[in-house]
């Protein structure tokens, strides 16, 4: 038998774990949406050309060239020249229009 601090003590541990268990699944829940929704949006993305504004572009040029492999170094050098419309220059030429 249990003392009366004993059964309170276990009740109040019971009562915890099944809260914190209660929180846990709640944030699974939410994880697992995020992701399902992280995978739509990758997959409507796959195949488009990434669109950068001008500050990203420079922000991108700075961290090309803090990386030590040259392989990766080009590839972020590449990604942040690349000849499409940045989306500052197109959001000014259709407000012009």
């Amino acid at each position: 038998m249990d003392s009366r601090e004993q059964r309170n003590h276990r009740h109040a541990v019971k009562l915890a774990a099944s809260e914190h268990h209660g929180r846990l699944v709640n944030d699974f829940e939410k994880a697992s949406d995020y992701h399902k929704e992280a995978r739509e949006m990758a997959a409507e993305a796959t195949g488009r050309d990434p669109q950068f504004t001008d500050k990203e572009k420079i922000n991108l040029e700075i961290y090309a060239e803090r990386q030590n492999d040259a392989a990766e170094r080009e590839r972020y050098l590449e990604l942040a020249r690349s000849e499409g419309h940045s989306q500052e220059r197109e959001a000014s030429a259709s407000m012009s229009r």
